[in-house]
């Protein structure tokens, strides 16, 4: 299954933008959040790590940086497979 993740830094940000991406990708499942980027204590990051199977492809549009913290989006989308 090809499930995505968008994220908006502040409710007043629009996704439109990566929802389309989202669609031009075929993405069947989308989990949003819109939170500071600042760790993964999100709502719907942590349920889409949860939904993700063996097998899937995760589809984000960018990888913020700061990959080597534990606490980071980079580090627990490499890490999906251990």
């Amino acid at each position: 299954m090809r499930v995505g993740y968008v994220r908006c830094s502040t409710a007043e940000q629009n996704e439109a933008r990566q929802m389309k991406m989202m669609e031009d990708q075929t993405v069947e499942k989308v989990f949003v959040d819109k939170a500071s980027g600042k760790n993964v204590d999100r709502k719907d990051f942590k349920a889409m790590m949860a939904f993700v199977r063996e097998g899937d492809t995760v589809i984000v549009e960018s990888m913020p940086c700061g990959g080597k913290e534990k606490s980071t989006i980079p580090y627990q989308l490499l890490h999906l497979a251990k």
